[in-house]
């Protein structure tokens, strides 16, 4: 049964996928198609028509995609009865971009955040949790890991005035402290945080009283950082690694710092190919989203995975990115969310999720654009057939003694027929890209209504850092206490980012 709320989305996307192999297809039709006309008039008026059409179908997959959007999360489920009974739950706290703040992130509209506040959340595991919904398990263990861009918030704060320097180098310094009274069991040393350059983050990694790590940051021939951390946690070994991200938005921010970031595929894999056996493997990725699939996907299946907690594209997932089997999670930024993922274990060897779907959102929003582009393609392919019909109509009117306006319009109309054969071209390629897209997203569909092999559960959740959570009172003294030693700029009237 297809829920209500998803059957606008499902109609229309059959019917736009109808029509477009209706038109496309390049096998016959069972049914007649109406001849495309030959007389310039009627050029004209059917290229407008069919233009209106697609116009239409185009901006009803818009409206679609759109309505759908906050309706596309996954109907409410839950891990079957025998398996919470057999499986052992480990919970993973996750934060990622943290960007620097000590408090919430200031804005006016719904403020979040603040790293006392955090630890309130990543401490909140018992059996009937203040902070997140309760569940019908209990966790066996618990593991806390932040996926990187932990100190700064942008790749250019050592190129900023000396007061944002040295405020920003006192609230990194305030982070660390605060996560010192409840260290997390792994921190991945993303590209933010080497923004005020390598010794800076060497004198913060000095003060750190939990471990920092990343499998490809290069100084010279070794690594600067350990690639990963290895923790018992309820009985299963868990490999936590790290990777950085290898191209930034600055040039040359790498060799300014006097690193080397190496491939983060072959450096994720040249990890697993020296831990041996490990139950759970868990990667911090730097990469964000996007590159991040890329990269699970050039893996080969035994070294992808469990888990993946990303940072860098600042992104919120209400439900995990599904990777070739493989969850992406990411918390927002400035500290505003922080996640909660209860791995439910029961089979032997690495997890598989039998409750893996794919993400109809994303495949969505790729048929959206797909649709956009065939549009675009056949609102081109009409206007130059629209062209060349109108100079046919003016060179039947024009005297055959002009014959200067009549060359020049003769010339325009050999154009207009090399164009229509270079948009008949580009709209063949577009056609096929929409058809497959369309597919897609129908397997997408299909694919959510069946079950899915495997003996494990991933069930997620994100938490608001809110206002109203009290942090520890020991870690609440430590950022009041520095609160009250802050930088000021006496010349700078405006409150400190």
């Amino acid at each position: 049964m297809i829920p209500a709320s998803r059957k606008p989305l499902l109609v229309t996307v059959a019917l736009c996928f109808a029509v477009v192999s209706a038109c496309e297809s390049k096998t016959p039709p069972t049914t007649p198609e109406i001849a495309r006309p030959e007389r310039p008039q009627d050029v004209l008026v059917h290229s407008l028509a069919e233009d209106a059409v697609v116009r239409g179908l185009s901006n009803a997959v818009g409206l679609a995609v759109r309505h759908g959007e906050q309706r596309f999360e996954r109907e409410p489920s839950e891990p079957p009865t025998d398996l919470v009974a057999d499986a052992s739950v480990l919970s993973i706290y996750f934060a990622a971009n943290t960007h620097g703040e000590v408090d919430d992130c200031g804005c006016k509209a719904n403020p979040l955040g603040g790293i006392a506040r955090r630890a309130t959340l990543v401490s909140d595991t018992g059996e009937k949790p203040v902070w997140w919904k309760a569940r019908n398990w209990k966790p066996t263990a618990s593991l806390n890991v932040d996926a990187g861009d932990l100190l700064f918030k942008t790749a250019t704060l050592d190129r900023s005035a000396e007061f944002e320097q040295r405020l920003g180098r006192y609230e990194a310094e305030t982070i660390i402290d605060a996560l010192n009274l409840s260290p997390p069991d792994a921190v991945l040393a993303g590209e933010l945080d080497f923004a005020m350059g390598l010794e800076a983050f060497e004198g913060f990694a000095a003060r750190s009283k939990f471990g920092w790590i990343s499998a490809n940051l290069y100084k010279g021939q070794d690594r600067l950082l350990p690639s990963h951390v290895i923790v018992e946690k309820g009985g299963k070994k868990v490999l936590v690694v790290g990777v950085t991200r290898q191209t930034t938005s600055r040039d040359g921010f790498w060799q300014e710092r006097g690193l080397k970031v190496e491939d983060p595929a072959s450096s994720f894999a040249a990890v697993m190919s020296e831990v041996g056996k490990v139950d759970v493997v868990i990667l911090l990725s730097n990469l964000g989203a996007r590159d991040t699939e890329a990269l699970i996907e050039t893996l080969k299946a035994s070294d992808r995975p469990d888990v993946v907690v990303v940072s860098n594209s600042n992104s919120l997932t209400r439900e995990p990115l599904w990777v070739e089997g493989v969850p992406i999670l990411e918390p927002l930024s400035q500290g505003k969310m922080i996640g909660r993922a209860d791995m439910l274990i029961r089979g032997e060897g690495r997890p598989v999720w039998m409750n893996e779907r794919p993400d109809l959102s994303k495949v969505a929003q790729a048929y959206r654009r797909a649709w956009a582009t065939y549009a675009s393609a056949r609102q081109r392919r009409g206007d130059v057939m629209r062209d060349r019909a109108e100079s046919i109509l003016k060179l039947a009117k024009i005297p055959v003694d002009q014959k200067v306006e009549r060359e020049r319009i003769e010339h325009n109309a050999e154009f207009l027929e090399k164009e229509i054969v270079r948009v008949e071209s580009r709209l063949a390629l577009v056609s096929a890209d929409l058809l497959q897209s369309g597919q897609t997203l129908s397997d997408a569909i299909e694919a959510r209504k069946q079950p899915v092999s495997g003996d494990d559960w991933l069930d997620l959740q994100i938490a608001e850092v809110k206002l109203t959570i009290v942090g520890p009172p020991d870690i609440e003294r430590v950022v009041a206490k520095r609160a009250k030693k802050r930088p000021t700029n006496s010349s700078d009237k405006a409150k400190a980012p």
